[in-house]
């Protein structure tokens, strides 16, 4: 009886190791996670600044272009002096 007692803690303590290993293992992979996606949100922030940079570059070519295409002679017409203007 003492011996199926003795076996039945140790089963029981082997359990409770096994229940604590998976508990640490679960919240070590919960933390990478956590700063996986920490560095994730970080990446998305600056690839969104970057472009949103790009978009205003890309803006500020196409009124150039636009401005340039609506006056397309006054770079051609030459001042009453006789520089271009």
């Amino acid at each position: 009886m003492a011996k199926q007692l003795a076996n039945a803690r140790e089963k029981i303590e082997r359990a409770q190791q096994h229940i604590e290993d998976k508990r640490l293992g679960s919240k070590q992979a919960i933390e990478q996670l956590e700063k996986e996606y920490q560095n994730m949100a970080i990446e998305r922030r600056d690839t969104d600044k970057h472009n949103e940079e790009l978009r205003a570059e890309a803006d500020e070519v196409d009124r150039k272009v636009s401005h340039d295409l609506s006056h397309p002679l006054a770079r051609y017409n030459p001042c009453p002096d006789g520089r271009s203007s």
